[in-house]
């Protein structure tokens, strides 16, 4: 599975990409959304994992802008916001899922695991979570 990391946030982005690598996800990190936004458009990812705060760009718009481009690709909006109109907007902008940035390391890697599954023309029930 490869995945794109899209956060301003340098330390939490190499935190999330060590925790990809060391569970096999192929990851590819932006720092920002404008090269976020070009690399998701020169690359195939299955997943987009993307913080809707970044600097210089409405976060909400790319995701828009991403999911009209890329409508297979998941995108899941990982945010230290986590109101329900936060949430709400997520959604509408077009993200699969949400998780706030207060998550445990092992949530994000179950909703991979889960993605993975559901994705598999086999759903192949012996790919495990450990």
């Amino acid at each position: 599975m490869k995945i794109l990391l899209i956060d301003n946030d340098k330390e939490m982005a190499a935190s999330i990409q060590a925790l990809l690598e060391y569970n096999h996800f192929e990851t590819d990190v932006a720092t920002d959304g404008i090269k976020g936004y070009e690399m998701a458009g020169k690359e195939k990812y299955d997943v987009v994992i993307m913080d809707p705060l970044l600097k210089g760009v409405d976060g909400f718009q790319l995701c828009k802008d991403i999911r009209q481009t890329k409508k297979e690709t998941r995108i899941l909006n990982l945010s230290s916001l986590d109101s329900y109109e936060d949430k709400v907007m997520s959604y509408l902008s077009g993200a699969d899922n949400f998780l706030s940035k207060s998550f445990e390391h092992y949530e994000l890697h179950l909703k991979l695991i889960r993605w993975v599954k559901n994705s598999s023309p086999v759903n192949d029930r012996s790919f495990s979570l450990e």
